[in-house]
């Protein structure tokens, strides 16, 4: 199978990006507002380059995933990965609702510790053999929550966890961590290589009769891996450029986004979330969110590099709106 015709996916993404910043429906950028966000992120990394703290948090970007490790062995810790992105989707009820939490974690933090618990409980939620054959019932064990609410679509991860898990035991001999060395450390490769081989990675929508292609799950799940994998064998390598701006992809980022007035959306979106009208996957409302998302992230980093170069000399409090302009 190809991949966009066999366009290079980072070439694919940008153009994607473009087509949705320059020529919007419904999310709109305020590049003033985006400017002073880089000020304020210049201002702090100055203000904290010599305190701990700044390099505690620079070490820890990747979602807490200390607090996610398992006691596992290494391979099996990177199967384990795998699992946790491959049921990383649709995690939340519609808002107003009671939502599906573990340990009095929601989300992403709550698929993380739930499959934690299952380690910790002797289930080998890791291993291709078992999962491929999982049931409901040991579904619902493993994801059980702690106010009664089921994780959604629970029969949907259980598929996908079968459709997976085949893949891995005909063509990798059950383990991830193959898919990792037949890419010797090539983080693009490993991204297309799972959108080619599992059909829950191939993040591709259509905007404007355009193929749009993220594929913002495989990256995370590299970018993960490529924590994972400091001082090993075969560590992915990263373009930073491109990679950081999807280890910033959360829900909670349009929110900030828009307080900040960074982005402003049409009356026809906030209508929609006014009445708590979800947005599918892969529709034009959620492409144009998610581009413009990963259009601001790369700008910010790409200012504010140039910025920091252009005025390392500078005290922080000499760094104004006006030099921005």
């Amino acid at each position: 199978m190809s991949l966009g015709k066999d366009a290079d996916i980072i070439l694919n993404m940008v153009l994607a990006e473009r087509e949705i910043v320059f020529r919007p429906r419904d999310v709109y950028i305020v590049e003033k507002r985006m400017r002073r966000l880089v000020l304020r992120v210049i201002q702090f990394a100055m203000q904290n380059s010599k305190k701990p703290s700044l390099n505690i948090l620079s070490n820890n970007f990747l979602r807490s995933i200390v607090q996610l490790s398992c006691p596992l062995n290494f391979e099996n810790m990177t199967n384990w990965l795998f699992v946790l992105y491959t049921l990383n989707f649709s995690l939340w009820y519609p808002k107003s609702t009671k939502q599906w939490q573990v340990r009095g974690f929601t989300g992403f933090y709550g698929l993380g510790v739930a499959l934690k618990r299952a380690v910790l409980e002797g289930i080998k939620i890791w291993d291709p053999v078992y999962y491929t054959r999982i049931t409901e019932d040991e579904m619902k064990y493993i994801f059980r929550s702690d106010n009664g609410i089921e994780i959604p679509f629970l029969n949907k991860r259980r598929n996908i966890l079968h459709q997976v898990g085949s893949v891995l035991l005909q063509k990798y001999e059950g383990t991830f961590a193959n898919c990792i060395d037949l890419c010797e450390g090539n983080s693009t490769d490993l991204i297309k290589l799972l959108a080619k081989e599992f059909e829950t990675y191939r993040d591709v929508g259509e905007y404007k009769y355009m193929e749009v292609c993220f594929y913002t799950k495989a990256m995370l799940l590299v970018s993960h891996i490529w924590e994972h994998y400091r001082g090993k064998k075969h560590r992915p390598i990263l373009d930073l450029q491109t990679m950081a701006s999807v280890i910033f992809c959360d829900y909670r980022v349009p929110q900030v986004f828009l307080n900040l007035g960074i982005i402003r959306y049409s009356p026809f979106l906030i209508e929609k979330f006014e009445q708590n009208v979800p947005l599918n996957s892969g529709s034009p409302e959620d492409l144009e969110i998610r581009g413009s998302l990963l259009w601001i992230i790369k700008r910010v980093y790409q200012e504010t590099e140039l910025m920091i170069k252009k005025h390392l000399h500078l005290k922080p409090s000499l760094i104004d709106s006006s030099s921005c302009s």
